[in-house]
């Protein structure tokens, strides 16, 4: 009903029901109605008892009242009392008291329900009860005393439960289950929204009792309770109905019922069932109704059938705004982001303007094209269009430039936004999450919650998932100890699985393993895949198994379980079990996904793979790169062979280990980006060691910041330092002589709190030191 006013007519009209545009500049139906009974009113016409038309007007209320100016409604609602027509319809009085509920004006409710309790009946005082919450409905019924005439054996029942019962959700239920009970269902509206409550919130055998229950029930119920399902995602009941509206001759079946059945069908991805509801379309002459076809195209788009849903968008008379936002989504979900941007720009030339719901889809596009210039050409048309305050907006902007490494845009966007929610906060906190910014997560987290915003789930995921990054461990186990006590968040498996992350990292893998033996959850494969990541950095072979016999137990599909197994494996020197392992995927057909890296320029994606000589420039890229690998061999560089675990003699082992697609992005990125500007590379794989020193080294012999995120995080490399800390290597302390002759000192992790407490353990250190004769080593 979104898109349709209630209009205030003389006393010689009806009171009709006109449909308006939705987005009109911010005029809302209520504001022109109340301009309409404005003139009407200074035209000296009296009203009559035909002024509202409550049957046509409470299934919108969801739509109306929260654009009502509450000052307006009270004047009209003062008018209504002043004429004598209006303290004799009980319908009148149940619309003003539904009005007032929403607009959770809870002042004015007790006005009105000083009036309604003196002249009003069983259905405007029972129904005043619902829009009150249990302990005040408490009150009410404590109020109304002699007063309801007809309701007051309800009021004094429902009163002396909710006493007994206390102010939970469900007895509040309860009244509201014995209030259906005691209305009048001439006015089929109050029904049908009772329904609708029931369905959103989750109370389905109440709803369909009610439903059952009710004398009278038109297109407009049937509906209610399509809708109501498919909201729910219960397709089964949704089907159910919408059999039954087709085998009963007197019903008739609209296009509302077939959106909400396609809807049901698209969120199962129910296959059989959404080709069989387009046949029915087909059948019954809606086959090019605008709207059921863009439900048709969204439905398709989830099933991952592109060709049908493209067929459909051309076949359309005409398309609008929505048929244009559903393809731009269906090519962004199904991994197609370049022909979701061409698409947004054919929208364009046809003089169509993005809406809230083109953006989001645009920029997922975006976040899968990895373009940084692409994003700020969005951000403008978001700027054109005027869509910079919205918030859904703003959110995904600020969430898109985290990832693609702009940490700083992002802290921009963030603060533009005039009122952001929980989603925004959210998002910012897994931003510096990504980015390993694990004591500025803590300070945002805190200043947040001294703002008034409520921390859920998510919130903490994000923020242990920080502390895990930076190596904050005493400072995650504080938070995931309050998380429950202080916030009252029930402690869910992401967590855990941050935290055998944070310990992991550490070197703590028999206490990350304490942890998930002590969990009151069973544990899966996010826990067990901390461990054993853990356990393959810190080389803990008999944790280790444990963890891979647990995965591949939970997906015996996933051949990340067995390449990890087999790192372990081969890292211990075990190379016979190494093999079996590998064997036992070749027999179930297991393939490793092949690692990539690649990197933005002169607007175009440049990827590379591992050995790659694909490129154009490959000459003059690998070139680059031996060039590169010398020169940070003269400071001191050591590659990291121990990364191939392959049974190869060292120099096989180092040939193989420089041919890594990161180090030919980077070599490409040294070649032809500036050098006033970060090198952002993107790899689908964790990063290795060797590359990640390597990573260290240019950077501080180019003197220039380096940011490669993989699979996992960000890592930023500035002046030979990485933002991750090195948590997944043991720490290791570069010394080097005068003469530039470097000596390597490994610190074991119970040396590590020392650092901690001087606050510089979230970072790798270059330490420049002098030796004497003696051998002492003296900082400086």
């Amino acid at each position: 009903m979104a898109g349709y006013a209630l209009v205030v007519t003389s006393t010689t009209l009806q009171s009709q029901l006109l449909w308006v545009p939705p987005y009109h500049h911010k005029v809302t139906p209520f504001s022109g109605a109340q301009r309409d009974f404005s003139c009407w009113r200074q035209q000296e016409m009296a009203p009559s008892a035909s002024f509202v038309a409550p049957s046509k007007l409470a299934p919108s209320a969801s739509f109306v009242a929260p654009s009502v100016n509450y000052a307006d409604f009270c004047r009209t609602h003062t008018l209504q009392i002043c004429f004598r027509p209006f303290k004799s319809s009980t319908t009148r009085c149940v619309c003003r008291i539904l009005l007032s509920t929403l607009g959770s004006q809870i002042g004015d409710q007790k006005q009105i329900a000083n009036w309604e309790l003196e002249n009003g009946t069983e259905i405007t005082c029972n129904l005043l009860i619902l829009g009150f919450q249990v302990d005040q409905a408490a009150t009410i019924c404590k109020w109304s005393g002699s007063a309801w005439r007809i309701g007051g054996e309800f009021a004094e029942r429902e009163g002396r439960n909710v006493r007994e019962k206390g102010g939970c959700f469900s007895e509040r239920k309860v009244i509201h289950a014995r209030v259906v009970k005691s209305l009048d269902y001439r006015d089929g509206f109050i029904g049908d929204q009772l329904v609708s409550c029931y369905l959103n919130k989750g109370s389905i055998p109440d709803a369909q009792k009610l439903f059952d229950e009710m004398p009278y029930k038109d297109s407009v119920s049937w509906n209610s309770l399509v809708s109501g399902f498919s909201k729910r995602g219960d397709l089964c009941n949704c089907l159910s109905v919408f059999s039954t509206i087709r085998s009963e001759m007197a019903l008739e079946l609209n296009e509302l019922t077939l959106i909400s059945v396609i809807s049901a069908c698209a969120s199962a991805k129910a296959r059989d069932e959404g080709c069989y509801l387009h046949c029915c379309a087909v059948k019954l002459g809606m086959g090019l109704e605008v709207k059921v076809v863009n439900a048709l195209i969204n439905m398709y788009g989830k099933f991952g059938f592109v060709d049908s849903a493209f067929k459909l968008f051309w076949a359309m008379p005409e398309q609008n705004i929505v048929s244009w936002n559903s393809m731009v989504a269906v090519w962004t979900q199904n991994g197609i982001p370049n022909e979701a941007v061409n698409y947004f720009n054919m929208m364009r030339v046809n003089g169509l303007f993005p809406d809230e719901a083109t953006m989001v889809s645009l920029l997922q596009a975006c976040e899968n094209l990895h373009l940084g210039r692409l994003v700020e050409a969005m951000h403008g048309v978001i700027f054109t269009c005027g869509l910079n305050e919205n918030i859904t907006i703003a959110t995904t902007l600020l969430n898109l430039y985290s990832k693609l490494g702009k940490l700083s845009v992002s802290h921009k966007v963030f603060a533009e936004i005039s009122k952001p929610d929980k989603v925004a906060l959210t998002a910012m906190l897994a931003g510096y999450a990504m980015h390993g910014r694990g004591k500025e997560a803590i300070e945002f987290f805190e200043r947040s919650v001294r703002e008034g915003v409520e921390p859920d789930h998510v919130t903490f995921t994000h923020l242990l998932s920080a502390c895990s990054h930076s190596g904050l461990v005493r400072e995650g186990k504080y938070y995931f100890l309050i998380m429950s006590e202080v916030y009252k968040v029930q402690t869910q498996l992401d967590h855990y699985s941050c935290m055998v992350d944070l310990l992991g990292r550490c070197g703590l893998v028999n206490d990350a393993h304490q942890l998930i033996k002590n969990m009151p959850l069973e544990p899966n494969s996010g826990v067990w895949g901390a461990l054993l990541g853990a356990c393959r950095v810190h080389r803990n072979i008999d944790i280790g198994k444990e963890a891979a016999e647990n995965l591949i137990a939970l997906n015996p599909s996933d051949p990340r379980n067995y390449i990890m197994l087999s790192n372990i494996y081969s890292a211990a020197g075990l190379w016979s079990d190494a093999s079996k392992v590998r064997a036992l995927m070749k027999t179930k057909v297991l393939t490793r996904n092949p690692g990539y890296s690649f990197i933005e320029h002169g607007n175009k994606i440049h990827l590379f793979v591992v050995d790659d000589y694909s490129h154009p420039d490959s000459d003059k890229i690998h070139k680059k790169l031996e060039e590169t690998m010398r020169r940070i061999q003269e400071v001191g560089f050591v590659s990291e062979t121990e990364s191939i675990l392959h049974d190869v003699d060292v120099e096989v082992k180092t040939d193989m280990i420089n041919k890594h697609s990161e180090k030919i992005a980077l070599a490409f990125g040294l070649l032809v980006c500036s050098a006033d500007k970060p090198l952002v590379i993107i790899k689908n794989l964790r990063i290795c060691r060797d590359c990640h020193n390597t990573a260290k080294f240019v950077s501080l012999i180019e003197k220039r910041t380096i940011i490669i995120r993989d699979s996992k995080r960000f890592h930023q490399f500035s002046d030979g330092l990485c933002s991750c800390g090195d948590y997944w290597n043991v720490l290791s302390l570069e010394l080097t002589r005068a003469n530039m002759v470097q000596t390597k000192w490994e610190i074991p992790y119970a040396d590590l709190a020392h650092w901690t407490e001087l606050g510089t353990a979230w970072r790798m250190f270059w330490v420049w030191v002098k030796v004497n004769g003696s051998g002492c080593i003296m900082l400086f």
